[in-house]
């Protein structure tokens, strides 16, 4: 359930931030799962991406204050990662819009 909850808030992330989300998930010999979480947003400066998954940072603090959003739902998605043995990158899509990528030990 915690990993469906960060999977949720990293779509959900996507979709604040861009109109389209792609989820794809690939296994590396019954050893890791990987999830790929791929959004048409407009992306960050690369010297704020490590920052994103600090709790409450949000990289323009205008965004998305109508919506109630606080900057906590990366941190949370790493924490639920981490506690599975896993790890959560953060990176530029060549095409707009970040890729998030959870790895998971099966």
């Amino acid at each position: 359930n915690s990993l469906r909850r960060a999977l949720r808030n990293l779509i959900d992330n996507g979709l604040n931030y861009g109109t389209n989300v792609i989820v794809k998930v690939e296994t590396n010999t019954h050893k890791h799962i990987t999830f790929f979480i791929i959004d048409n947003g407009p992306g960050v400066p690369e010297e704020f991406l490590n920052d994103l998954k600090k709790p409450f940072y949000r990289v323009d603090t205008s965004r998305n204050s109508d919506k109630g959003n606080i900057g906590m739902g990366l941190a949370i998605s790493e924490t639920i990662t981490k506690s599975h043995g896993g790890v959560m990158n953060i990176k530029n899509h060549s095409n707009g819009g970040l890729v998030v990528t959870i790895e998971v030990p099966i």
